[in-house]
């Protein structure tokens, strides 16, 4: 029992300068660490998914996903699933990776599977006048 105290304290020691030099790290990220003031942008015709916490700093990102109707679009066309925004280091958030556009339901299967013989697009949905 003796001995393993000995090793025990000796490893303590050992390890005590490396454990308060990580500390200190992890505590002066955390004061230097630049805060977004402002909470995170809105998405038109979406909303935020993550819930959202008392501060947000920098590299913290958030999520968003598009209301029923609407995908996500990058500027390039491309649909994705993806949309965020990131705390940047100057305190202000990045802009938005992408936007909801509204989903056309009356081109392809989605209105045809309501039998529709005129179909009319609206944002977010759409309008089906049926078959006599």
């Amino acid at each position: 029992p003796r001995s393993v105290l000995f090793v025990f304290s000796a490893l303590c020691s050992a390890l005590s300068p490396l454990i308060h030099a990580h500390m200190h790290m992890n505590t002066t990220s955390m004061i230097n660490a630049t805060e977004c003031t402002a909470l995170p942008p809105n998405l038109i015709d979406g909303y935020l998914v993550d819930s959202p916490t008392a501060e947000y700093t920098d590299g913290m990102a958030v999520s968003y996903m598009c209301n029923r109707g609407y995908e996500g679009r990058q500027s390039d066309g491309r649909i994705t699933l993806n949309i965020q925004s990131t705390c940047s280091e100057n305190g202000t958030w990045g802009d938005l990776s992408a936007a909801c556009q509204n989903v056309n339901e009356c081109v392809g299967s989605q209105a045809g599977n309501q039998d529709c013989h005129n179909c009319t697009d609206t944002e977010g949905s759409f309008i089906c006048t049926c078959r006599q």
